[in-house]
């Protein structure tokens, strides 16, 4: 048995709902059902009453709850008294981000982080957000930086165990590589008898989901047509240097390419702001990863 079925447990036992219980533990709801179906046939007894609303433990169920809980604690007191112990003289930390912020944004906010706090050993993991928040919700991690968007609202790390704060913004810029002339190859704004080619962050990515909504709000999605995805903004970033088509991409990243000239703006007005955030779980802190954290509240909390 995986002890993250025991965490499902306690989660769907908090929430009383399998939907609130998924979304907590960043699953689809079919998914966590299934889990907890598996789980329950581990044990070889029903652990939810399902003849009622909202979800209720069975008597089996609750007899498994009190063992999750304890075993729970237990493994998350032992992973941070083992982290702590191995730590170097400095202390370590670990990150989890998206890719593109580990390239464009990340290197030079920790170099101004330890200028103020000291130097640390630090560990980047990166990922989507689904696996980055399973890490700080088992303790896997010690933050998470993450992008948030007005344009699709998210709700990410808004339980009360987690702390969060925005530390800064970027925009996502259309771009695209210059011709023989230094001119944009394409233009958003002109009137094409011929479609775009369109470097696309793949899906489900969350930059997806905002690039597909500015699209449809402004009518460009007859101007563009697919011809490249990719998850990872430095692999798109490749793409449109090479002149194979626009694509947005954070600003952070490609600072550089545009004070060149190596990629030039797309078109004027659609740059799409997005948050940078980061987020600590309260109940797993470390005595550094809370000194870091101590020092952001008084910079940026929310």
């Amino acid at each position: 048995m995986d002890t993250k079925a025991l965490e499902d447990l306690v989660a769907l036992a908090e929430a009383e709902s399998f939907s609130k219980a998924a979304e907590k533990r960043f699953v689809t709801q079919p998914a966590f059902s299934r889990r907890i179906k598996n789980l329950e046939d581990w044990f070889g007894v029903d652990l939810v009453d399902r003849s009622n609303y909202p979800a209720k433990l069975t008597p089996a169920g609750q007899a498994a709850l009190e063992i999750a809980i304890k075993i729970t604690e237990q493994l998350s007191q032992c992973r941070q008294d083992v982290r702590e112990m191995s730590s170097g003289p400095s202390g370590s930390l670990s990150f989890g981000m998206p890719h593109s912020l580990s390239i464009g944004f990340f290197p030079e906010w920790r170099t101004e982080m330890e200028m103020q706090l000291g130097q640390a050993s630090i560990n980047v993991v990166t990922g989507n957000i689904h696996d980055a928040a399973q890490l700080l919700e088992s303790g896997g991690c010690d933050f998470v930086l993450f992008y948030s968007f007005d344009l699709v609202p998210t709700y990410n790390f808004s339980e009360p165990k987690f702390f969060r704060a925005y530390i800064d913004i970027d925009y996502l810029i259309p771009v695209c590589a210059a011709d023989s002339s230094g001119f944009a190859i394409f233009d958003l704004q002109a009137d094409n008898d011929y479609p775009i080619p369109y470097l696309s962050w793949s899906p489900p990515t969350l930059v997806n989901h905002v690039l597909a909504e500015l699209t449809h709000i402004n009518n460009l999605n007859a101007k563009l047509q697919v011809c490249y995805q990719n998850q990872l903004a430095a692999a798109i970033r490749e793409e449109a240097l090479l002149g194979n088509g626009l694509a947005w991409l954070p600003g952070n990243l490609i600072n550089n390419d545009l004070e060149t000239g190596r990629l030039l703006r797309a078109g004027s007005d659609l740059d799409v702001p997005m948050n940078i955030g980061i987020a600590c779980n309260s109940t797993t802190l470390t005595d550094l990863s809370r000194k870091w954290w101590e020092h952001l509240e008084v910079r940026h909390l929310e």
